[in-house]
């Protein structure tokens, strides 16, 4: 079996084609599980890779360069070797110098050489996750071409569908460029639902991987890294859509190649929590303070493990380390009070839930536990103040007046609508009738359990 064959595909000098070859056989030859397989195609794709090379660095004729595709040309020289020397006769053609050669790119488009730019940037993925990179690679003159503009950005799209594990600021900045959140309905409409909704969450953030940790990981190659971001991407899909077995089966495979990376470690402790694995939970999470003690979703889960655990001093140091960077965070103040309230300190409890409710007083989480922290404070009190009084009544029947409503919407518009276009029988006001006295019972039934 020859080079080719072992990666599946025809005889060809484009990189690109060989590293997504090499990529797609990585999953039938894991390292760990097929460690024989693996060093074969790990051989295979660099002598491949080899030839592509030796291949796009060989000065070639004219008319042997119109029938290759010119975007195997690689067209970054070494800065201190960069140049380019005019063509006579042709006003549009220019020669680069690159890896010691003359290379023509008289019949290369300018929106596919730019294309190129982008590909071999984001194979150079220290590069790739620098905003910077992308900042130049944007102030070329053909991304402010207007009549090439829709051109450029409908060939730039299709190469993200194939190349986009990019950080959350330089999807940012290729958005301040070309406006993909200007008009999401146009941008479902032109590229395929699944890809425009990917681009959104980006930007949106809901779906943010970082990649800070991951600069000088030692994964690999790039076939190598993009392996592993996919790996990273549906570990964090599969969590999401609650298929817990193929999630660990993502996230086993992903650690195999770099365990230290902070998602990664963020992942392992939501999956750990969704199976019920609490201490393995607590580890991942610890573990990714350790990798980056700033970052504070780490915090944020260990202190719920642990408060669920009734370690309250431990929770209380977490949510105080939340605090410190975001004062006004709510839900940390929520469960600071909430760890308080547990270890007696009702006053302390009070004054941290009443921050929160100053903030928002419709924060559901402070809500919950308002009425519950009020009546402990009162409950060691002897004389209440009329004024404190009134106010604890008001925001208890607030908040069971938001909770009534919560549960029974629905049931308000459905009857209201009927009795706009319908003759309602009465039967069907007494089941309306039925279905709140049923709700206004667990309501009253809610704020007891919160109350003692």
């Amino acid at each position: 079996m020859n080079i080719w064959e072992r990666l599946g595909i025809e005889r060809t000098t484009e990189l690109r084609i060989i590293k997504k070859a090499y990529a797609a056989k990585l999953k039938q030859h894991h390292p760990e599980d097929d460690p024989e397989g693996y060093q074969q195609l790990r051989e295979a794709y660099e002598a491949a890779s080899k030839f592509a090379k030796e291949a796009n660095t060989t000065v070639r004729e004219p008319a042997e360069a119109e029938a290759e595709d010119e975007l195997s040309m690689p067209i970054y020289p070494p800065e201190d070797t960069k140049g380019e020397v005019d063509q006579p006769g042709d006003s549009n053609a220019h020669t680069v110098y690159s890896n010691g050669v003359f290379q023509s790119t008289a019949s290369a488009d300018p929106v596919r050489l730019w294309i190129h730019q982008a590909e071999e940037l984001y194979d150079d993925f220290p590069a790739r996750i620098r905003v910077e990179s992308w900042e130049r690679l944007l102030n070329e003159d053909i991304v402010w071409d207007v009549e090439r503009g829709p051109e450029l950005q409908h060939a730039f799209v299709s190469f993200l569908m194939s190349c986009r594990h990019l950080p959350r600021d330089v999807w940012q900045l290729l958005d301040g460029t070309f406006y993909f959140t200007e008009d999401p309905e146009e941008l479902r409409e032109q590229y395929p639902t699944y890809f425009a909704e990917y681009i959104l969450q980006q930007l949106d953030g809901s779906r943010e991987l970082r990649y800070d940790s991951l600069a000088n990981a030692p994964v690999g190659d790039t076939a190598d890294m993009e392996r592993f971001l996919d790996l990273r991407e549906s570990a964090l899909d599969m969590l999401m859509e609650g298929d817990l077995e193929e999630a660990e089966a993502c996230l086993s495979e992903a650690s195999a190649w770099f365990a230290d990376d902070l998602d990664l470690q963020l992942l392992w402790g939501k999956y750990n929590m969704a199976v019920g694995n609490r201490q393995e939970a607590l580890k991942c999470f610890g573990h990714a303070i350790l990798l980056q003690p700033d970052d504070l979703e780490a915090y944020r889960y260990a202190a719920q493990l642990r408060y669920d655990d009734q370690r309250y001093e431990e929770a209380l140091s977490d949510c105080e380390r939340i605090l410190a960077a975001h004062p006004d965070d709510q839900d940390a103040l929520s469960l600071e009070g909430r760890c308080l309230t547990a270890m007696g300190r009702i006053s302390e409890a009070k004054e941290r839930m009443k921050r929160s409710f100053d903030i928002n007083n419709q924060h559901m989480s402070t809500l919950m536990y308002w009425s519950s922290t009020a009546n402990k404070h009162h409950h060691d009190q002897g004389k209440i103040d009329p004024a404190e009084h009134r106010r604890v009544v008001k925001n208890n029947i607030i908040f069971d007046g938001f909770l009534f409503l919560r549960l029974t919407w629905l049931y308000i518009f459905v009857y209201i609508v009927l009795q706009l276009f319908f003759d309602v029988p009465v039967i069907v006001t007494g089941v309306f009738v039925a279905i709140l006295l049923w709700y206004l019972y667990r309501t009253l039934r809610a704020h007891r359990v919160l109350s003692t």
